[in-house]
């Protein structure tokens, strides 16, 4: 069976939160560090298992 279909998601930047406050921000850039309390952040848009 042949799936014709693509994936249509195609993010133009990521969605970020921050790992100790929970401030949450999108950004083009990728974000190492929370902009509110300078923690560390993850990236929302990635997968996680």
């Amino acid at each position: 069976m042949r799936h014709n279909r693509i994936d249509p998601y195609t993010p133009d930047g990521g969605y970020y939160e921050c790992l100790s406050c929970a401030y949450r921000e999108s950004s083009e850039d990728r974000l190492t560090t929370c902009p509110a309390c300078g923690a560390d952040v993850r990236n929302l848009a990635v997968a996680r298992e």
